[in-house]
């Protein structure tokens, strides 16, 4: 969900399989979201892993390892900055204005005069402070999922807090020297699951943060795994399933996952690595679905089965996704600063910017 840099990295990028796997993560929460607001359990199909779980921490393996090949590629804490936040904020600022202005006042059940006055929905706008807030006054209040405007928004404050680690990282030319201290603060915080230690308000932060470190942990370290990746995918499974033979299930989930998500992405497969060919929408899935689902949810919950709400919602949900991205992201990330080599090279003009992280 970030920029590349200059047309040889552009064309590389377009070779991998990464857009689909983003796409493929964000179904992954879509699906996860449609069976809780229709009313449906969202099954575990391993233990403590349920579809919207995975989906996630799929994202933030991608995330950790692209960003830092971002940082290595252009080790400037300024551009750094920018880049992360033309990523995140203009499809952020639009879900923010479609939920609020044209989303809220039209299913609400207060009148507008109260649906605008209402503190409510000022407190909804921090959002853009990465302070989330879920409810609209008056919206969805009758959904089988009462209330929830945008469920989805909870993990993007612990992205962006993710993103500032590596910024000190970087800074601290940790990214470059050695993944060894990645790895030790990785174990310790993964084994600090099992020993409960971790308390409620720090553990999504840590629980999706060691994952996107496993990213960073792979970009620092790719020389090493990437000259044996199979026989490194066997020592995870194997720690893997010690660990799930022991009980420690969190801990048998992030040792393998990480590593078989980046070792699938940076290969490049037939069809797969043409999914990104016409725009990343994996971004515009993950904000907009959630509003989306609750809005057809409001209006056809009693009308509809499951399978025609899914075709429904996840229609809309593409559509919506494919305007944002040829009508805000993409033209957002063509403002994206690029360093001195960048500017350089062919084709790195902000035409030729194909975005990843």
């Amino acid at each position: 969900m970030a920029p590349a840099q200059g047309h040889s990295t552009m064309e590389t990028i377009r070779k991998n399989n990464f857009d689909f796997l983003r796409l493929l993560a964000a179904s992954l929460v879509f699906l996860s979201h449609e069976r809780s607001i229709s009313g449906q359990l969202d099954p575990a199909i391993f233990p403590n892993l349920t579809f919207g779980k995975l989906g996630v921490c799929i994202f933030f393996a991608i995330s950790g390892y692209l960003v830092t090949e971002s940082w290595n590629r252009d080790p400037h804490p300024i551009r750094f900055l920018m880049k992360r936040i033309l990523r995140i904020w203009p499809g952020l600022i639009a879900a923010t204005v479609l939920v609020t202005l044209v989303i809220g006042p039209w299913v609400t059940t207060l009148s507008l005069k109260a649906y605008f006055s209402d503190p409510l929905l000022l407190t909804y706008w921090q959002v853009l402070r990465l302070k989330i807030s879920f409810a609209l006054p008056g919206v969805f209040e009758n959904n089988p999922y009462p209330s929830s405007v945008n469920g989805s928004l909870w993990t993007i404050p612990i992205e962006v807090q993710c993103y500032l680690i590596l910024l000190v990282l970087g800074l601290c030319r940790i990214t470059r020297v050695s993944a060894l201290f990645i790895v030790l603060n990785i174990l310790v915080g993964r084994l600090s699951f099992n020993l409960e230690i971790v308390t409620q308000d720090n553990f999504n932060l840590i629980d999706l943060g060691l994952y996107f470190a496993y990213g960073i942990c792979l970009s620092t370290g790719q020389r090493y795994w990437t000259q044996a990746p199979m026989a490194c995918l066997a020592v995870c499974l194997a720690i893997s399933s010690l660990c799930y033979h022991l009980g420690l299930y969190p801990l048998a989930i992030w040792m393998t996952l990480p590593y078989l998500v980046i070792l699938i992405g940076t290969r490049s497969s037939p069809w797969i690595r043409e999914v990104g060919r016409y725009g990343d929408f994996s971004y515009g899935v993950y904000i907009y679905a959630f509003p989306i689902q609750q809005t057809v949810a409001h209006f056809l919950h009693d009308s509809l089965s499951y399978g025609a709400m899914f075709a429904w919602t996840y229609g809309l949900t593409l559509l919506a996704a494919g305007l944002s991205w040829y009508g805000i992201e993409r033209p957002a990330l063509r403002l994206k600063p690029l360093s001195n080599r960048a500017k350089a090279q062919p084709g790195s003009s902000g035409q030729a910017h194909r975005p990843t992280h």
